[in-house]
């Protein structure tokens, strides 16, 4: 049985009726008639039966129907595969230059799921806020993740014409902190920055950024004082 036949039988069906199918596919109603009639006597099934509603498939019919709807889908497939237009698969390679920036698992599956993951090379580099514009100003990663504080978004700013570079702002936020439930300062529900201070806390690379918001902080705040532990 030819694939053609299959596309007959498959136009029949859902016409319902050989002349209307005939029509559709651009052939004489005999010439339709006969190639049923052939498949039929070949099976030694029906495949169609007359209905008041039109012609209908035959139990026999119906598992032909879908049968047959699978092989077009399948055969229209390889078919498309000789049209398409191959282009050559490049590297994608991606460079991230990240400062004080927890970066979450959802940012990098979406971007895998856009590229063959065969072809993906990600570099992340975590760093200062300094060395992470640096990276980009020197073409080394092609974005810089930061968190800043607003002393030194103010100077990126400054030196954003500088470096030609552009800068989005992704979110913006209070300070905040998490705290274990069975921490001292978890049930407050108002926590001063003189209470924190008694407490060890991580602290990132120093550079410039940081450094300006040290400065301008201990100006504005100047009975802060850190525990030595």
């Amino acid at each position: 049985m030819k694939i053609q036949h299959l596309r007959y039988i498959v136009m029949i069906a859902d016409q319902r009726s050989i002349s209307l199918a005939a029509k559709k596919l651009y052939v004489s109603q005999p010439y339709l008639s006969k190639i049923v009639q052939d498949i039929e006597a070949d099976f030694g099934k029906k495949i169609f039966e007359r209905k008041p509603q039109g012609i209908a498939l035959t139990a026999e019919g119906k598992q032909l129907y879908f049968l047959a709807q699978s092989v077009i889908s399948q055969m229209d497939a390889i078919e498309n595969i000789g049209k398409q237009k191959i282009f050559p698969k490049t590297k994608v390679k991606l460079g991230v230059a990240i400062a004080g920036f927890l970066l979450k698992d959802s940012i990098m599956l979406a971007f895998i799921k856009k590229v063959d993951a065969a072809l993906i090379d990600i570099n992340l580099n975590e760093t200062t806020v300094e060395e992470a514009i640096n990276l980009v100003d020197q073409n080394k990663s092609e974005l810089a993740l930061v968190v800043v504080d607003d002393y030194q978004l103010e100077l990126l700013t400054q030196l954003k014409k500088k470096h030609g570079i552009s800068i989005i702002s992704l979110d913006k936020g209070s300070l905040y902190y998490h705290f274990h439930e069975n921490h001292p300062l978890a049930s407050q529900k108002q926590i001063s920055i003189q209470a924190l201070a008694n407490y060890p806390f991580a602290k990132f690379k120093e550079d410039v950024y940081t450094k300006i918001s040290r400065q301008n902080f201990i100006e504005e705040h100047p009975d802060f004082k850190v525990a030595q532990k």
